[in-house]
């Protein structure tokens, strides 16, 4: 669920053990045809593409005002979308910051391939210059947290103004299993990564075909079971406003309008060693947001990122959950963001 909309993903990620030897999932296919028009509702600036020199499409999504002296790259959380963006369109006027969200290979609008997080910043690299930006700022929320790592590692340092993770995934592999991560985000990451096939069967039957449905309230009363497995104060907070509720529901069916493939390929790389360690990263002062009461991407494991990266800067918030940090602290972190 989207991090950034009162909360619901668990934009990292759920697991098990991980083994020594991490395989690659076997060869993802293509999406059946789709009847759902995910097109319709979109908005001005909601649905913007660019094709890289590869050849790939790129999918983003702008808010904020358009003369802004601040610009940052929003990494979405797993499974959601550039539309997490839109949660975004309020602190993003008031802040005076140009967000651009993209979607990652797979999802939404973006072309599919099995990318590595290595290879993942030259994505933002081509599509900051599309837009003509110099340097810019990037934060990763939740599964978006270690696409942001890896700029940290790969990109110039005069092209990065501010790097920041928000409850973002730690290096599972890295850091020797799944800490205090909750046992039902164990499970999910550990069947992806050793049952491929059943999972893409029930991924592709219980997710999919609900997102792909043109009677959307199928895949909108799924959402809603997730939200019930939460807290209380979770609960709350996902469904007191109805309108943010669906624009939940929306960024997350996006995250399935071409299928399984990104889904279940994210998952994999959730496992397997990065690319490089945290201690490699070049980028000094990497901002780090957590929650001390964050079961998904807790803040044990954030801790033992920290010690990792040099001159890292860790807040952890007491009295917050994976699914709560944003809405209490929101206008903080953009904030802090803006900083440097």
């Amino acid at each position: 669920m989207p991090l950034c909309v009162r909360a619901v993903t668990a934009g990292g990620a759920r697991l098990g053990r991980p083994q020594t030897t991490m395989a690659c999932p076997r060869p993802l296919r293509r999406a059946s045809t789709k009847s759902f028009d995910f097109d319709a509702a979109a908005g001005p600036g909601e649905s913007l593409t660019f094709t890289r020199p590869s050849g790939q499409q790129i999918g983003y999504c702008i808010v904020g005002p358009a003369r802004a002296q601040h610009h940052m790259f929003f990494l979405h959380g797993w499974p959601c979308s550039r539309l997490e963006a839109l949660a975004l369109q309020k602190l993003a006027d008031q802040l005076g910051v140009r967000i651009i969200s993209p979607d990652r290979p797979g999802i939404g609008l973006s072309t599919f391939h099995p990318w590595t997080l290595l290879e993942y910043p030259r994505q933002i690299q081509e599509l900051a210059a599309h837009l003509g930006l110099p340097s810019y700022r990037v934060l990763g929320g939740s599964g978006g947290g270690p696409p942001a790592l890896a700029c940290a590692h790969v990109l110039p340092r005069s092209k990065l103004h501010c790097v920041g993770v928000l409850a973002g995934l730690a290096p599972l592999h890295e850091l020797g299993g799944f800490g205090d991560t909750r046992r039902v985000t164990r499970l999910l990451l550990s069947a992806v990564h050793r049952y491929p096939g059943l999972s893409r069967a029930l991924v592709d039957r219980m997710l999919v075909r609900k997102a792909q449905h043109p009677d959307g309230e199928r895949f909108r009363q799924g959402v809603l079971a997730q939200v019930k497995w939460g807290t209380a104060e979770e609960r709350d907070v996902l469904l007191r406003d109805p309108a943010e509720f669906e624009l939940i529901v929306r960024i997350m069916r996006e995250h399935f309008r071409q299928g399984a493939d990104a889904f279940l390929h994210e998952a994999g790389l959730a496992l397997r060693p990065w690319g490089f360690t945290l201690d490699q990263v070049p980028y000094e002062g990497v901002r780090m947001f957590y929650g001390a009461d964050d079961t998904n991407t807790p803040a044990s494991l954030a801790r033992e990122m920290a010690k990792r990266l040099r001159g890292s800067k860790l807040k952890v918030y007491e009295g917050v959950s994976h699914l709560t940090l944003f809405d209490k602290h929101g206008e903080e972190i953009l904030r802090d963001m803006m900083l440097d």
